[in-house]
């Protein structure tokens, strides 16, 4: 019978060990949360009606950034410049709570702005960017050191 470890301690997850970094030089403040997805399945399957079956491997690496930022914060206004430009940007993110851990697209470009309000309370924004070529890589936490 195998043996298991135990007495594994992780180090504690903490948003703010993450960083978002955008057009190379601004980290994003007021950072809510973050996702990092390629466009299309990396592998599928095509099948024949004799039951055989063969991986198909796609070659695209398109893909898209979507993250939600306090609307007050600075990083809301680089956002609409970048929109006013009109040209790509690199965005990068990274954790250093998980070391292998390494989104990142070097050519992207703004899909969809929030939507622009005013209530009683500050809103949480959702800015969409869309990568050419999106570097998708996640990671475990370290382990905590003795």
């Amino acid at each position: 019978m195998a043996k298991y470890k135990d007495r594994i301690n992780y180090v504690d997850h903490d948003f703010n060990n993450s960083s978002l970094t955008i057009n190379g030089a601004h980290v994003a403040q007021g950072l809510e949360s973050i996702e990092v997805e390629l466009d299309e399945d990396e592998v599928d399957v095509v099948k024949v009606g004799d039951g055989t079956g063969i991986f198909v491997n796609d070659p695209s690496r398109s893909g898209t950034i979507k993250f939600q930022i306090l609307e007050a914060s600075a990083t809301n206004d680089v956002m609409w410049a970048l929109r006013t430009a009109g040209t790509s940007f690199p965005i990068s993110f990274l954790d250093s709570s998980a070391p292998n851990l390494d989104c990142h697209g070097n050519n992207c470009r703004i899909q969809k702005p929030p939507v622009v309000k005013r209530s009683k309370e500050v809103d949480i924004v959702e800015w969409v960017c869309k990568c050419v070529y999106l570097d998708v890589k996640g990671g475990a936490y370290s382990l905590q050191s003795a």
